[in-house]
């Protein structure tokens, strides 16, 4: 089977990057996505079972986000179940106060 892939890297702006991400999530929904830049494309069609892999950094004055989604055409389950949130805030941690920081 031949190898077929595209590759696109640049900057966008926030609102584009939320509009192709929605795109993302529609066209998982669908069951098919295609992937476009030009004339190169890709066609994937995802299997029930996904691996997923999710990257968070904050270093400095730099952030990213990664996900990765990887599964095989033929393969149906997960082997791992993974207890993941994303959300827009922050937990809540036991025992964790505004006041840490000050002295007694």
């Amino acid at each position: 089977m031949s190898k077929k892939e595209v590759n696109i890297k640049g900057h966008v702006d926030l609102a584009q990057a939320i509009a192709y991400l929605e795109d993302l999530v529609i066209s998982l929904k669908s069951g098919t996505i295609c992937v476009q830049n030009c004339e190169d494309y890709v066609t994937l069609n995802p299997a029930s079972g996904l691996e997923m892999e999710v990257e968070a950094k904050h270093k400095g004055e730099k952030e990213s986000l990664t996900i990765v989604l990887n599964w095989q055409t033929q393969k149906e389950e997960t082997e791992k179940r993974m207890e993941l949130r994303i959300s827009s805030t922050q937990p809540v941690t036991a025992g964790a106060t505004d006041d840490e920081d000050e002295d007694d």
